[in-house]
């Protein structure tokens, strides 16, 4: 994430010129872009053989950044009100076991986009082959979606631990400070009752015992079912971590087998506020600049957004100013209508905005989320 906080906005020139569009769709990943489509007739496809089939005792998820779109007509594919898509996008671990038993497992990673879970691991009791799988979930059979990806891996090394459990679910997917955050974990054998899972500053390692900050296993009834339901009938080897989230950083998510040790599960930034960070999606160059009437749209990510009209804004203010106290700046009147049009609710986790800014100058971005305040929001 860049610690700029403000858009740098110049001046066209006199003479003509041509603003160049970036393509922001994946912002943190570099590698080859996966892609495919989905009916909901024929709704596995799966992506990449990771390794070539390599057979391995697990795997590091370094980078995940995707975008699913619906091919169909409007209403088809949509959850109504949301912003996301009925699929599933996961690993799936194949091989066969020391007494020559098959075994195939799946462990979930669309919750690790978002900005917030990354260095995912993804650890299994035998030597296996790891493909990523898109599935279309819906309901409707005439439904198509496409999937655009980039996933990045690497190979788990012999000193990992063989019992690491893995995160396939995150409530909010964008983790914000002094905000409860559940993490759903998955352990692919027999696991201990007196498991603990903790944080520790990303300087620390997970076998430090000074720095840890202890998740408390869930045992509310409504929310265990609520966040196990969808594993179906058998979730003896989940269970579901509470953190109550300290300052805004970056932290390692590690657990402990019995109290002893420590390995890491994943790296977590945790966001200062909600939405955690913007992206300008179209209408800035190479060097980050946006130009005087030219249009830009920007995407804010974060949870339970809205919006509805009248309900969450955005603004632009001098880089001097505050938001709370800032007027709207740059010749862009404050949003009261943000897209996609009337999409509320948790899984509401991005809304977009399009402006045209001008006069020159450095801004910064704001965004009010109905019934709350005005805040910051840093760019990625």
């Amino acid at each position: 994430m860049r610690a700029l906080l403000v858009l740098v906005v110049v001046a066209i020139a006199a003479v003509c010129t041509t603003t160049a569009v970036a393509d922001s769709l994946y912002p943190k990943c570099s590698g080859t872009i996966l892609e495919d489509k989905a009916p909901q007739t024929q709704p596995e496809r799966i992506l990449s053989v990771i390794e070539g089939g390599k057979l391995m005792k697990g795997v590091r998820i370094t980078c995940v950044a995707f975008q699913v779109r619906s091919m169909s007509s409007a209403g088809v594919c949509e959850i109504p009100h949301q912003t996301q898509y009925p699929f599933r996008l996961f690993l799936r671990a194949r091989g066969t076991t020391s007494d020559n038993k098959p075994y195939s497992d799946e462990f979930d990673i669309r919750d690790t986009v978002g900005g917030s879970i990354n260095r995912l691991t993804v650890s299994v009791p035998t030597s296996s082959k790891f493909e990523v799988v898109f599935l279309n979930t819906a309901t409707n059979s005439d439904c198509m979606l496409s999937i655009r990806s980039i996933i990045t891996t690497s190979e788990l090394t012999g000193t990992e631990d063989d019992h690491t459990p893995t995160i396939v679910s995150v409530d909010p997917q964008t983790v914000y400070q002094n905000s409860p955050t559940h993490f759903v974990v998955k352990h692919s054998d027999a696991h201990s009752t007196k498991d603990e899972m903790f944080l520790v500053p990303i300087e620390s390692i997970c076998t430090d015992t000074i720095t840890r900050t202890p998740l408390t296993k869930e045992s509310d009834a409504a929310l265990l079912k609520k966040y196990l339901t969808p594993y179906g009938s058998t979730t003896s080897n989940y269970d579901v971590w509470v953190s109550t989230n300290p300052n805004a950083d970056n932290y390692r998510v590690c657990h402990s087998s019995a109290g002893a040790g420590g390995s890491e599960v994943a790296l977590l930034t945790v966001f200062k506020g909600n939405p955690s960070y913007f992206d300008v999606v179209t209408g800035d160059d190479t060097e980050g600049k946006i130009y005087v009437g030219s249009p830009v749209t920007i995407k804010f990510v974060g949870y339970n957004l809205d919006t509805r009209p009248n309900r969450d804004r955005a603004k632009l203010v001098e880089d001097s100013k505050s938001c709370d106290a800032g007027a709207p700046a740059g010749g862009v009147p404050m949003a009261t209508d943000l897209g996609p049009a009337d999409s509320y609710g948790p899984e509401t986790t991005f809304t977009t905005w399009t402006f045209t800014i001008t006069s020159s100058g450095s801004f910064r971005v704001c965004y009010m989320r109905a019934g709350t305040g005005w805040v910051d929001v840093p760019s990625i």
